[in-house]
């Protein structure tokens, strides 16, 4: 009898640790599928994953959401997936964090994505993370006012933050500060000489102030750095354009577009065209400015 109940404490043991393998195994081809963009295969996976027991299954969720986040605008899923994970583990930050980048990326709700922040921070305000989305949806959205409050937080809490000081800026430019825009910029660039961000914020700022001649110093560097980079080409067109010289502008504005990459501070990158250095109105004013020049005076 005694034997018996050995076997069978035995056999569960055997069963459990075989349940715990499969499930390891379904995770990790998951996290592959993932890593390799085949998010369907990776939604399978982590389904089949929860199939065989629920322990951790708030860290599959979390997983399978940030999959339909990836994946085919399925927002609504991934949604709902943040959501569960939530309510079986109500304490872990980084599923607020990843259900407000839904909403600040995706589905487009500013107050929603907000929420989700302030929880994580509330949850852990000791770390960058929480302040950091937070910023960047207040600057996407331009909540100044709200963005440069945890942008001042980031950098007290981790104050070599070069994307930050770029986001902080491109807020300055936009108010129309380019002093501090500049400011913010150079340091930026102190920090991390190979943000080809700051570069292209500094030659915008320059062109507004009208050197031209910095200002293509300035996107050629951010080019130096990432000659694919287009919207420093794309810039660079329309000057060229308009100063007449035709053959520039051809060459810049026949580039192959860049995607964006991710960069540092966790690399959490959620928008490729997060900055906006725009130039329209100071491409205007030096329009007018070389056409008066070439008038004739009888």
């Amino acid at each position: 009898m005694k034997d018996f109940r050995v076997l069978a404490i035995l056999m569960c043991v055997l069963v459990l640790s075989s349940c715990s393998t499969r499930k390891e195994q379904c995770i990790y081809f998951g996290d592959k599928a993932y890593e390799n963009k085949e998010y369907e295969h990776a939604i399978l996976c982590y389904e089949e994953a929860m199939s065989i027991d629920t322990k951790d299954n708030d860290k599959i969720y979390n997983c399978m959401g940030m999959a339909y986040h990836a994946s085919y605008r399925k927002y609504d899923e991934a949604v709902e997936c943040f959501e569960k994970a939530i309510r079986i583990n109500p304490r872990e930050y980084i599923y607020y964090i990843n259900l407000g980048d839904v909403y600040a990326e995706s589905i487009d709700n500013f107050d929603k994505a907000i929420k989700c922040y302030k929880k994580a921070i509330d949850i852990v305000p000791n770390e960058v993370d929480g302040y950091l989305s937070a910023s960047i949806v207040c600057f996407k959205y331009k909540k100044y006012d709200q963005a440069f409050q945890y942008a001042k937080q980031i950098i007290s809490m981790s104050p070599k933050s070069p994307n930050t000081y770029t986001r902080m800026g491109n807020a300055y430019y936009n108010k129309g500060d380019y002093k501090k825009a500049r400011e913010c910029l150079e340091q930026s660039i102190v920090i991390d000489p190979k943000l080809p961000y700051a570069y292209f914020g500094l030659g915008s700022v320059y062109y507004v102030e009208g050197d031209v001649d910095k200002a293509i110093e300035y996107y050629n560097r951010a080019l130096n750095i990432e000659p694919k980079f287009n919207n420093v080409n794309e810039k660079l067109s329309q000057i060229y354009t308009v100063e007449g010289d035709k053959y520039k502008a051809q060459e810049n504005g026949s580039k192959e577009p860049w995607a964006g990459f991710a960069y540092g501070e966790g690399a959490r990158a959620p928008y490729t065209d997060e900055y906006d250095f725009n130039i329209d109105n100071a491409l205007e004013k030096r329009s007018a400015e070389i056409k008066k020049q070439q008038k004739p005076i009888f």
